[in-house]
């Protein structure tokens, strides 16, 4: 799985039968980060481990940098849990 954060558009899709539906490019880039990440572990956008980081009670590991949609360049880090 994967932690992501930014904007997207929600609302109703369809004619005959609807739907709830997310879209936007953060949708693009979840679903490219959880394909990258490995089984059994969770990963995080560097918002989101930036985030994280600022009450200093959660490890996390770097992992690699990926290109995502339109060349943007994203850190992925690994979730590794709560520091003891």
């Amino acid at each position: 799985g994967a932690v992501f954060s930014g904007t997207v558009t929600a609302g109703i899709v369809g004619v005959n039968k609807y739907t709830y539906d997310i879209l936007g490019n953060i949708v693009t880039d979840i679903y490219n980060f959880t394909e990258l990440t490995p089984f059994g572990k969770l990963s995080v956008s560097s918002d989101v481990y930036n985030t994280l980081q600022k009450d200093n009670s959660w490890k996390f590991e770097r992992f690699k940098e990926v290109i995502l949609k339109y060349g943007r360049i994203e850190e992925m880090f690994l979730f590794d849990g709560e520091k003891t």
